[in-house]
C-alpha cells in the first residue's frame, strides 16, 4: 500500500485529499502543524509528503529542511496558491520535487501523483 503524509492548514483540503487518496488505496496521515507532521513521519513510513508552503507554526521551506534531515530521499511536493519564482527556486534547491498550484481538482492531483511517483507499484 502506498503511504502519503499530507500537511496543510485547511481542514477542508486535508479532508478532501484524505478521502480522495484513500479511495485510490493510499494510507493517509494528515497534520496541520510541524510537530504533528514530523511525529507522523517518525511513527510510520511514508512514501511521499504533500505539503502546503506554510503550516500553522512554520513556513514550508523550514519544514523541508527538517524533513530532509530525517528522510533525505522522501519525495516532497509543495501545494500553494503562489507562483512566486524565488520561492519555487528555493524549494527546488532544498529538494522539493514538485509544485502543485491551488486550487486543484483532487482526483486529477492524485492521478498525476500516482502516474509520476508510483507507477512502479
Amino acid at each position: 500500500m502506498k503511504k502519503i503524509l499530507i500537511g496543510d492548514i485547511s481542514d477542508t483540503i486535508l479532508d478532501v485529499l484524505e478521502f480522495t487518496f484513500e479511495k485510490r488505496n493510499f494510507a493517509v496521515m494528515t497534520a496541520r502543524n510541524s510537530s504533528g507532521l514530523l511525529s507522523a513521519l517518525e511513527e510510520q513510513d511514508s512514501d511521499m509528503v504533500l505539503l502546503n508552503t506554510h503550516l500553522e507554526d512554520i513556513e514550508g521551506i523550514e519544514l523541508v529542511l527538517k524533513i530532509k534531515e530525517k528522510k533525505p530521499q522522501i519525495p516532497i511536493l509543495f501545494m500553494s496558491n503562489s507562483q512566486n519564482f524565488e520561492l519555487k527556486l528555493n524549494a527546488r534547491k532544498l529538494g522539493v520535487d514538485g509544485w502543485i498550484l491551488k486550487p486543484f481538482i483532487a482526483e486529477r492531483l492524485v492521478e498525476a501523483i500516482e502516474a509520476h511517483f508510483f507507477s512502479a507499484y
